[in-house]
């Protein structure tokens, strides 16, 4: 049971890095489409 909430821990640290560097690459495409 540990191993398992180990694993889902880790998927979402995954997703949430995932997300904020999706997030950032977004952003810094939309600020050099404006200049």
């Amino acid at each position: 049971m540990r191993r398992h909430v180990i694993e889902r821990t880790r998927s979402c640290h995954i997703t949430v890095t995932a997300g904020y560097y999706i997030g950032g690459h977004v952003v810094l495409f939309l600020t050099t489409r404006k200049a």
